[in-house]
């Protein structure tokens, strides 16, 4: 017959009985007693009014709008005891039932954040009221219902007196003290404007104690508030620092505000405190190309570290244990990760924190010019590779182009002879036409940021050695006239590509229109 939708309303149930045609004194009625063998230590009537409206026995709905009795006595019992009875309205030979599926606690509580069950009330509400102006609440079971989108109405209407509205959620077992709740709701902003948050409550209970008691506006930051005053959902953080296990959410009236005063509540749920970065994880800064490893701990240790690549939504790109390393994915600019902290296997999560890694461009190949190769070079000559940058003169040289086989100063590898300058000039000996061409890598390390070419993107340099064979000719002793003004480049040799100098070994090469001199010697 509807007794316990009425008796869910707390306050509200002897308006309820009236709006929903329901009589709770003489009609159908119950009893519940909690005892301790033979001696009651909790007792409640559904015919007296206030018997279910105290923390210690209540009528509470589930997700599903299915009702049960809250049933917390203040000493030890073993037994519940439950009396159906028809009253002296109906008279005899009338039937009413009362159907009871089980009776149970929770050993241990389930350590997930959503809530299990709810009820309302309220004070100096009249049946107009909530006949005719809408006070009340609508579809309190939403608030606990997984749904994100739906949402209980807590309303008072347009009314010119003080009163309340007020709903309660119920988690199974204690929070950790540690914990925080994440109350989710909207209100008119004509009622923001108004001061309507200094006129919210959130409650924090321990069973039948409250432990604290705090107000809206107290809770709201600029970009809360923000939010609120844009007609949007707002994500209400409220930390007890206290073990809680129920939480209320009350609206008092503005008074001589002539506007429907009700607010939409969508959720509230139980959250672990957000994890702190370890020191060595703040202020990352790597080069392009290349992974950060970050640290996060939750308190306490046993939660585990949710990584996100935004701040609301987004992919979860990692999961570690509090005090394990979380290696990013490869990043090229700046990034912003977000990292949370939650119960294994519960979806609740804390508030998500941001983590910045700034990024420091690595030198490319194309920031790097090297000399000294343009050309084809004997084998009796050195090699000279002069490299340049201008975003770095600080180079080192390799034999391959994913940084394995450093170059050293003095170093000699099958003959072949390296020198390498303060200015990073490469200078090569004893190189051969056999095995030419020839490659050779350089980086270049940015001195302010420390960053050096990524592996595979070193400069390459190739230096093609030709044949080092001495030249022949048939003439030894050549003659020329003077009026011809012979050079270089009309001696008489049987091959191509001749070098010519002034002495026997070193010295300089000559250019080939460099004219001959009587009597003079020439090396090729």
């Amino acid at each position: 017959d509807n007794v316990l939708a009425v008796l869910l309303g707390g306050h509200l149930g002897g308006l309820l009985s009236e709006v929903l045609g329901v009589v709770l004194i003489g009609n159908q009625e119950f009893t519940v007693e909690a005892k301790n063998n033979s001696t009651i230590v909790l007792e409640g009537n559904s015919q007296i009014n206030n018997d279910f409206i105290g923390p210690r026995l209540k009528v509470i709905a589930d997700g599903f709008n299915n009702k049960y009795l809250l049933i917390t006595p203040s000493q030890s019992y073993n037994r519940i005891r439950i009396t159906d009875r028809v009253g002296a309205l109906l008279g005899l030979g009338n039937t009413k039932d009362l159907w009871v599926y089980g009776a149970f606690y929770y050993n241990p509580p389930s350590e997930c954040g959503l809530a299990s069950y709810t009820s309302y009330s309220g004070t100096g509400l009249n049946l107009d009221l909530l006949t005719l102006g809408g006070a009340g609440v609508q579809n309190p079971h939403h608030v606990i219902d997984s749904d994100l989108n739906s949402y209980s109405r807590l309303s008072l209407g347009i009314l010119a007196v003080a009163a309340s509205i007020e709903q309660t959620v119920y988690f199974q077992g204690l929070s950790n003290s540690t914990d925080s709740f994440i109350v989710r709701m909207k209100v008119d902003p004509s009622l923001l404007a108004l001061g309507v948050a200094n006129n919210i409550e959130i409650i924090a209970h321990n069973g039948s104690n409250v432990v604290q008691t705090v107000n809206l506006a107290s809770l709201l930051n600029v970009d809360l508030l923000a939010l609120l005053a844009g007609n949007q959902i707002a994500a209400i953080p409220f930390t007890p620092n206290q073990p809680v296990d129920r939480v209320t959410v009350k609206y008092n009236s503005l008074l001589n505000v002539q506007l429907t005063q009700s607010l939409d509540l969508y959720d509230i749920i139980r959250v672990p405190q957000s994890p702190t970065m370890d020191l060595a994880s703040q202020n990352v800064t790597i080069c392009s190309g290349n992974t950060a490893s970050l640290i996060a701990h939750s308190n306490p240790t046993t939660m585990e570290i949710r990584w996100y690549d935004e701040a609301v939504n987004g992919n979860l790109i990692g999961t570690t244990q509090s005090g394990q390393a979380f290696t990013t994915p490869i990043i090229n600019t700046t990034t912003t990760f977000y990292v949370a902290a939650g119960r294994a296997n519960c979806p609740e999560e804390s508030i998500r924190i941001p983590i910045v890694v700034t990024v420091n461009q690595s030198p490319t190949a194309s920031d790097i010019n090297v000399t000294g190769n343009e050309s084809n070079v004997c084998a009796v000559q050195p090699v000279v590779l002069i490299p340049s940058s201008n975003i770095s003169n600080d180079f080192n040289w390799y034999l391959t182009n994913d940084y394995s086989q450093l170059i050293t100063n003095g170093m000699t590898i099958g003959g072949v002879t390296y020198m390498i300058d303060t200015n990073g000039i490469l200078t090569i000996t004893g190189l051969n036409n056999l095995n030419s061409p020839y490659s050779f890598y350089v980086s270049a390390t940015d001195e302010t940021t420390g960053c050096s070419n990524l592996v595979g993107d070193l400069k390459e340099v190739q230096v093609t050695i030709i044949d080092s064979s001495t030249p022949t000719t048939i003439d030894t002793t050549q003659e020329f006239c003077i009026i011809e003004g012979a050079t270089i480049a009309q001696l008489q040799v049987n091959e191509a590509n001749v070098i010519w100098y002034d002495v026997a070994t070193g010295g300089t090469a000559l250019p080939t229109n460099t004219p001959l001199v009587n009597n003079g010697v020439y090396y090729a």
